[in-house]
């Protein structure tokens, strides 16, 4: 089998590949992996996210949030 021939999927991404994924800048990255709402791995220097992360974090995200009960109306509706 030749190199061209593997398919390799990825397990892990880079902290770039991550925030740009999410639209958030590595400052943000960071304070959530301090936080401990992103889950990272360290080989050696590099800081790795696995690849189900993105989905585990926007899920802890959503769960967090409050209901809003928003109902599309402005409060302006009523007067």
């Amino acid at each position: 089998m030749t190199i061209d021939k593997l398919r390799i999927t990825p397990v892990a991404c880079t902290v770039a590949e991550f925030c740009h994924s999410l639209s958030i800048g590595k400052t943000r990255f960071y304070a959530e992996v301090k936080a401990g709402r992103i889950k990272v791995l360290k080989s050696g220097r590099k800081t790795l996210v696995p690849i189900g992360e993105r989905e585990a974090y926007l899920k802890r995200l959503a769960d967090a949030a409050p209901a809003t009960g928003k109902t599309g109306k402005s409060p302006h509706d009523a007067l």
